[in-house]
């Protein structure tokens, strides 16, 4: 079903979709990864969602430098999981040449943010450390 991640959450910017993700109602659950040039409308829509009491999880670069970063996530985010490495999409001949973060706007839980760094371990998988 389009606009699902693994039949669980919702995907409100899916590759291709049928519908305007910044439009809609997001459900309770919700896992984005938004196109990365337009990444701030997004997470302000993530934030607008969170008052009406949905959780969104967002996969963004680690880029620290930005406004995105400085001015929103470090403002607004409950969690932050830094991901160890370097992530490689399916197909990709190479890995993603940025840092990436997991940001979680999780509602009734105090704005933090509390961060964490995701490794993947080669025999355990992914693991906080």
């Amino acid at each position: 079903q389009q606009g699902y991640c693994n039949g669980k959450m919702f995907d409100p910017c899916p590759h291709n979709p049928d519908f305007d993700g910044l439009s809609i109602d997001w459900h309770n659950r919700n896992y984005v990864n938004p196109p990365y040039n337009d990444a701030l409308k997004w997470f302000i829509k993530g934030v607008e969602e969170r008052e009406k009491g949905n959780m969104s999880v967002f996969l963004l670069p680690a880029r620290t430098d930005t406004k995105l970063f400085h001015e929103h996530v470090m403002v607004q985010a409950n969690y932050i999981w830094f991901i160890k490495g370097r992530l490689r999409f399916i197909g990709a001949p190479a890995g993603a040449p940025f840092p990436s973060m997991i940001v979680g706007l999780i509602p009734h839980v105090p704005v933090g943010p509390y961060f964490r760094t995701l490794a993947r371990d080669k025999k355990k998988g992914w693991e906080l450390i």
